[in-house]
């Protein structure tokens, strides 16, 4: 949406840094701007059968993939059922509570109750002091680089926020028409012992150099019981057109083993090149580049074209394809092609 000049997630999202609940607005814009067709009031939570009072919001997340992979090792095709969660944003005053509830793709065991996969991925209590600054605690990825839904992406899982890799933060948000700071304290995974993820600190400043565009600069310092790390990194953001924009970051992590004290430098950076033909038809082209350690042999680099299709208000269809190669572990080439459908509430 920053290429219609919607600098900050707030604009569609409850959380401050995007995903999740739709606001009215979000919901609005998601028939008029972003879906090819729809019709009035269609973007309504369960296209406006059910009316909640003002105070609270409804949503929820459905996603599937059609996975074929064609590698020097292996040729096979894989259906995975990624998530479905619902939402619910209650707002009291300046008092905001939101929390998901999903199932888990956890391992399938003969004696396992559908109960045994309920999960909640994001829950976070957050409280606005004024219109600039917020405060929220809870479950939630930590506001680094560019928030974006493709979690395999090395700017994501490649520095450990995958799918379903939320932990437990504290952040701090700055809002303003054009910047915004973020400042998080991580606190790991507070619920399970011993604690897995990062103990430290993030911060995120960005700047929004235009109507349409913004860049920024990313910092973490994060340990735990294995190693600690500096990640130091900076993203683009930026609309050229109303239909056509680049996604930028590039990241370099120093991670120390603590058992070992072995030094290990990393390097991971991501470009998309997106354009919209017709309102709600995406074509886009990737690039991908990751060093897992600077001091050893071995690059990993992905180029990938794909179509992205919102035919109308609550629905996605995404059909990519991705060359990889990772000269530290294969001679050819890997190739991956992927069909997701994406509903939303």
């Amino acid at each position: 949406m920053i290429r219609h000049g919607y600098t900050h997630c707030t604009a569609c999202h409850v959380s401050p840094t995007g995903g999740g609940v739709l606001t009215p607005y979000g919901r609005s814009l998601a028939r008029e701007i972003l879906s090819t067709w729809g019709s009035e009031g269609e973007s309504e939570f369960l296209y406006g059968a059910v009316k909640p009072p003002e105070w609270i919001s409804f949503g929820g997340e459905i996603r599937a993939l059609q996975l074929h992979q064609d590698t020097p090792t292996v040729t096979k095709g894989r259906f995975i059922f990624m998530q479905f969660d619902v939402e619910a944003a209650a707002t009291f005053g300046k008092w905001t509570v939101d929390a998901t509830v999903g199932l888990d793709r956890g391992p399938t065991t003969g004696t396992a109750k559908w109960s045994d996969y309920l999960i909640s991925r994001r829950f976070y209590l957050k409280h606005q002091f004024n219109e600039h600054f917020s405060l929220r605690a809870g479950r939630f990825y930590p506001a680094f680089g560019i928030h974006t839904a493709d979690h395999v992406l090395v700017t994501r899982k490649g520095l450990g926020w995958d799918f379903g890799a939320e932990a437990h933060n504290i952040e701090a948000a700055w809002l303003y028409d054009n910047f915004d700071v973020f400042l998080t304290a991580l606190m790991g995974r507070m619920d399970v012992s011993p604690n897995p993820g990062d103990k430290g600190v993030a911060i995120r400043p960005a700047l929004a150099i235009t109507d349409s565009s913004k860049i920024g600069m990313n910092y973490l310092f994060g340990e735990s019981s294995l190693r600690n790390r500096h990640i130091l990194g900076a993203f683009a953001m930026l609309g050229f057109t109303p239909r056509l924009f680049l996604l930028a970051e590039v990241d370099l992590c120093l991670m120390t083993n603590l058992s070992t004290l072995a030094k290990t430098t990393k390097v991971v950076s991501y470009l998309r090149l997106n354009r919209e033909w017709v309102q709600g038809v995406h074509s886009y082209l990737t690039l991908e580049l990751s060093e897992p350690d600077t001091n050893l042999p071995g690059l990993f680099h992905g180029v990938g074209a794909g179509l992205q299709f919102f035919p109308r208000p609550h629905l996605e269809v995404n059909m990519s394809w991705n060359l990889q190669k990772d000269t530290a572990s294969e001679a050819a080439y890997s190739h991956y092609a992927w069909l997701l459908l994406h509903f939303y509430l």
